[in-house]
């Protein structure tokens, strides 16, 4: 079940990387196509070509928009969950977790005290 599941991820994978090369194939001017002959039956099928990747443009973009927000969104629950972490250790020790000039100076202030 496992294989299966990583062959359809990597035939999925191959299949958007085969997507996004085409797309990014140049476009024919609208202008050229008016010169060449037009075969028959290949006018409808461009147009829904043209429709579908327009649909597909739009759908792709709210998708990154979404998993963007949803990315944000994760990230502020893990800062906070870290100031909490944080806050946490620093109420059950008694120790402040960031390092402050007068720690090392009460250390190196004792050592020359007691010789």
């Amino acid at each position: 079940m496992v294989k299966f599941i990583l062959q359809n991820l990597i035939f999925l994978s191959l299949a958007a990387i085969l997507y996004f090369f085409v797309r990014t194939l140049p476009r024919i001017d609208d202008n050229e196509l008016r010169h060449l002959p037009l075969k028959p039956g290949t006018h409808w099928f461009t147009a829904y070509l043209e429709k579908a990747d327009e649909w597909l443009k739009f759908v792709l973009e709210k998708l990154l928009r979404r998993v963007r927000l949803l990315i944000m969104k994760l990230d502020n629950a893990i800062s906070k969950k870290l100031n909490k972490f944080r806050s946490g250790a620093n109420k059950e020790t008694g120790f402040s977790t960031e390092k402050t000039g007068s720690d090392s100076d009460a250390n190196n202030g004792s050592a020359t005290n007691s010789s």
